[in-house]
């Protein structure tokens, strides 16, 4: 990777941490030993991590800029900071428990480049146990919603693509923010990630206002990378289970309308309900299932507060941080 020469490079790569010390390295070290695009740049944004993670990055990877905000900004304001900063043609958004291939930037821009009507493409992701990872993904709506909280999305994925395996390159409606590239003009166009969105829905929203100005999103199954997925939450189980379905509601609410927000809280309340009532046994006898059913419980209490917008930390105004 360049560090901050002269010449202006092809991507910019930037990598949001927080408390992810040990996969942040990983994270770079991937992109050290990638195949690169010439005068490829790095950029890490540190949200206030306490496990030593800053320190790692300055001592270990001196080419990487790091930037140092003070305080946990979030995944969207994060990003959009670094991109204030970015020299790069295109911007590669990604996570910190990612590692990509060895192709997978060339891969992404090469897509980029003999395309012109797409705007943000998404590598195909695999677990870490090298299964497929779905990250070609359908807009949320009332019923992906419902069929979320119910745990019966498993059954009737709508989500992701039903039956697609990644295995081939298609246009989608939006790809997961785990690993993004975009065009910087398209970027700067559309005013970065919304930051009403804390942690999650930043890529939706993001590729929906694409989609709204005629740049399409594509899914490259040639380009790979590695996610471990959640590792920023792990701790935050509750917490994390709130921002997601505040995030898909605040999504719906822009963008779908207010009747369609109206079913949404609906569903997810009679899903959240239902799998804390199927809990009730199990949650007697097991730690694991407790854990669960006081996520069931904080996210029917989302769905019926007057305001389920507030945004900026993760649970809930005036509660202590985790």
């Amino acid at each position: 990777m360049s560090g901050s020469g002269s010449v202006a490079p092809r991507v910019t790569v930037i990598v949001v941490s927080f408390n992810t010390r040990d996969l942040l390295a990983r994270c770079l070290k991937s992109l050290r030993s990638s195949r690169r695009p010439p005068e490829t740049e790095a950029i890490v944004v540190d949200n206030a991590s306490t496990d030593g993670s800053p320190g790692m990055v300055a001592g270990e990877f001196p080419e990487v800029r790091l930037l140092l905000p003070g305080e946990n900004l979030g995944f969207a304001k994060a990003n959009n900071l670094a991109a204030e900063e970015a020299r790069g043609e295109y911007l590669l958004l990604l996570n910190s428990d990612a590692a990509v291939d060895e192709n997978a930037i060339p891969e992404l821009a090469r897509f980029l480049d003999e395309h012109p009507s797409a705007g943000i493409v998404g590598p195909r992701l695999r677990n870490p146990d090298g299964t497929h990872q779905p990250s070609a993904r359908t807009f949320p709506c009332p019923m992906n919603l419902l069929l979320e909280a119910t745990g019966l999305g498993g059954l009737v994925d709508r989500t992701h693509h039903y039956g697609f395996s990644g295995d081939e390159t298609i246009r989608v409606d939006y790809v997961s923010g785990a690993a993004l590239m975009i065009r910087r003009h398209l970027w700067r166009e559309l005013g970065g990630f919304e930051e009403s969105y804390f942690f999650y829905g930043e890529d939706a929203d993001l590729c929906w206002r694409a989609k709204a100005g005629g740049a399409e999103t594509w899914f490259v199954h040639q380009a790979g990378a590695v996610h471990e997925g959640g590792a920023s939450t792990a701790a935050l189980r509750r917490d994390a289970a709130i921002e997601g379905y505040r995030a898909y509601l605040l999504f719906i609410g822009e963008h779908q309308g207010k009747a369609a927000l109206r079913w949404a809280r609906l569903w997810v309340f009679m899903g959240a309900a239902l799998r804390w009532v199927v809990s009730l046994l199990p949650a007697a006898l097991s730690p694991e299932w407790r854990r669960r059913r006081v996520t069931y419980a904080a996210v029917a209490k989302l769905v019926l507060s007057r305001d389920p917008f507030p945004i900026g930390r993760f649970g809930w105004p005036g509660e202590e941080g985790p």
